[in-house]
Formats: C-alpha cells, structure tokens, sequence
C-alpha cells in the first residue's frame, strides 16, 4: 500500500477543541452473499501466495492451529516476534497480491482506517524520528490453514499499532480479536490536524454526553484505567460487565451505542458487518458502557463496550508513559517518572482499541483455532 497522503479521519482545532471532520466513506457496494465473499478471499489468499517463491512461502504460510497465531501485538518491528512475512520482502507485485487479500476481507472503511494506522506510522518514522522501522514496509502479512470455500482458515496482517485477525470458515468470517491504534493518533498535515481514530471518540463522547446525571455515575469508573485490559497476550480471559447497562438507556441511547459499536464491526466485509450488528442489537439490552476520564474532550478518556458477544476498549496511553511524548521510547527521549507520577495524564496523542468476542475469538465457535 502506497500510504503517502495521510489520509483518514480528521479535525480541526477551535478554540482548543478538536472538532471532527469524519472522512467521507463511500457507499458500500451491493452486499455479496457469503459464498460468493467467502470465493473472493480464497482466490486472493490463493494469488498471493503463489505469487511467493520457496524462500518466502515458509514466512507467510502457517498450520492452522500453529499457536504463534496468538503472537500479534501491538510494539514496533523488531521488539518482538510475531507471525507473516514482512511487506519491504515483496517485489511490488507480490505487494500488490497482499493488499488485494485485505481488500477482500475488509470493508472500505476498514481498508481506511488500516491505511490511516499506517500512515501515522509512517509520520512517526519520517516526522518524528523513530528507528523503530515504521511505516507501511513493517507490516506483516500470514495465512493460516489452506485457503478453502468449506475448511477452517485465516488471514492475518499485523505490525505497529495494528493487528487484524479474520478467520474464514465457510460462509462465516470472524474479525475478533483485533487491534487498532495510533502514534501518533493526532497530528498535521499541511494545515490539517489529523486525528486517526477520532471516529470512535467522537461516537463515544456523544453517547456519554447523552446519559443523564442518573445515569452517568453509573457509566463512569471513578477510579482511572490506564491501559486496555484484554489487550495482546489476553487470550482466553473473560471479565465481569461493569458500566450502565443499555437495558436502562433510551431507545436513542441505545442507538447511539450500536453506533459507537459498528466503528469496530464495520472493519470487515459488509456482509460479515451487517450480520455482526444485528447479533449485537438482538443482545443490547445485555450490553454495558463504562467511561474512565475526560468527559469533555473527544478522545481523552478510556471506555469500554462488553456485551455477549463484543469486547471493545478504547484507550489513551498516558503522559510520559512508554512510547508517549516525553516518555520511554517517545519524543524527546525522556524517561519521566510514569511509576511514580501521581499526576499522570492520559494522552490522546497515542491510543490502543481493541476488538473481542469472547465467544468466539480465532472462529473458535466455527473451528478450533489451535
């Protein structure tokens, strides 16, 4: 992917607030039905990986049950393993093969916002200085299992602040878990205030500044959450709701949370997405929403959606915390006092989302991940 204009969710800053400009997605195309979806990713999956030659293949060709599926996460290049063969390996063929794997599993907002992660890893590198191998070469891609109309599959393609995992079996395509972030999450371009992930915070704000004063105490979490719970390496993990319960919200409210819950669900096909939504609403009385923050500003506070079947947080790292600005491995190269500082702030400069179903993660409802 050339990822060269930036491009994605944006704002502008009025008297200090940051007003989002959400980017104009284009309509979806007519829905597939899922065989014919199911036959667009096999084919993909099938080119890219004849594209490859026998030194590459072992890199970007894995068992399905091989357990370094679960090695995803969220850190630059080179600071861990994880699975897929890297996109700087690729001749621009073979690139262009890859990218037509995620065009096939994704929908054009989710195909966006992978591209606006990438970018803000790019400016990271090209503007902000990093050697961490940033930018779009640093990302992987991995299939797991044959690609196959019937038999159990996936497809996975992760790096810095990004890890997309949707497995394939049969007609059933299941997203979870995945991982979306940003570093920097704000920053300019030309004239233009970029904001990667605004569109989540600005649904959620709007639904938080919906609540009434009985409500709210019971959505808000007053001790601070720092850090995304079932992030990487959480696997398996379950954790009681906690929050407003959308049974005691408006019909409006609960509107506004399926909202706020399609900015995660509406990553994959649209296909996938619309039935994905339609099992969230039948269960949105049982669906909780927790705030931890900020309740004036977009994208300054951590909150939390957990219904029967999705897990979403939203988290803003912390003011000189690792990889911030002004702390371990940010801007300016300081190392601060993150443990130890009572004042610590969250910072809407560097935020990791974070999508699960805890019923079926991997597609573990369909077929047996590992």
């Amino acid at each position: 992917m050339q990822v060269r204009a930036y491009a994605g969710s944006s704002a502008v800053l009025l008297g200090g607030v940051i007003v989002a400009l959400w980017a104009q997605i284009p309509a979806p195309a007519a829905i597939q039905a899922p065989s014919a979806a199911t036959a667009r990713v096999v084919t993909a999956a099938n080119t890219f990986l004849a594209s490859l030659d026998e030194a590459q293949r072992p890199k970007a060709k894995y068992a399905y049950t091989d357990p370094v599926k679960s090695k995803w996460h969220n850190l630059p290049p080179g600071m861990a393993d994880r699975a897929g063969i890297r996109m700087k390996e690729l001749t621009p063929p073979q690139r262009q093969a890859a990218e037509a794997v995620l065009h096939a599993v994704l929908s054009g907002y989710g195909e966006q916002k992978v591209r606006s992660i990438m970018a803000a890893d790019q400016y990271l590198g090209e503007k902000m200085g990093s050697s961490a191998g940033t930018g779009p070469d640093g990302y992987m891609l991995a299939i797991f299992g044959t690609p196959s109309a019937t038999e159990p599959w996936e497809v996975q393609f992760n790096g810095h602040h990004l890890g997309v995992n949707v497995t394939i079996v049969g007609s059933g395509h299941v997203l979870a878990p995945t991982l979306t972030a940003a570093y920097p999450n704000m920053y300019t371009d030309g004239d233009k205030q970029v904001v990667v992930l605004a569109d989540e915070a600005g649904r959620a704000l709007k639904l938080m500044n919906s609540l009434d004063s009985a409500q709210r105490p019971r959505a808000i979490q007053t001790a601070q959450i720092w850090d995304f719970l079932l992030g990487p390496g959480k696997d398996g993990q379950v954790l009681q709701p906690e929050g407003l319960q959308a049974s005691d919200m408006t019909a409006a409210q609960k509107e506004l949370l399926l909202d706020l819950t399609s900015a995660w669900v509406n990553i994959i096909d649209d296909q996938t997405a619309a039935a994905k939504m339609a099992e969230v609403r039948k269960n949105i009385d049982k669906t909780y929403f927790l705030w931890s923050g900020d309740t004036t500003v977009s994208g300054k506070a951590y909150f939390r959606v957990q219904g029967p079947t999705v897990w979403i947080e939203y988290s803003p790292q912390t003011v000189g915390g690792p990889g911030s600005i002004g702390g371990r491995g940010g801007r300016g190269g300081g190392r601060g006092n993150f443990d130890a500082d009572p004042n610590r702030q969250l910072d809407p400069t560097h935020v990791h989302t974070v999508y699960r179903d805890f019923t079926n993660d991997y597609g573990k409802a369909l077929a047996p991940p590992f």
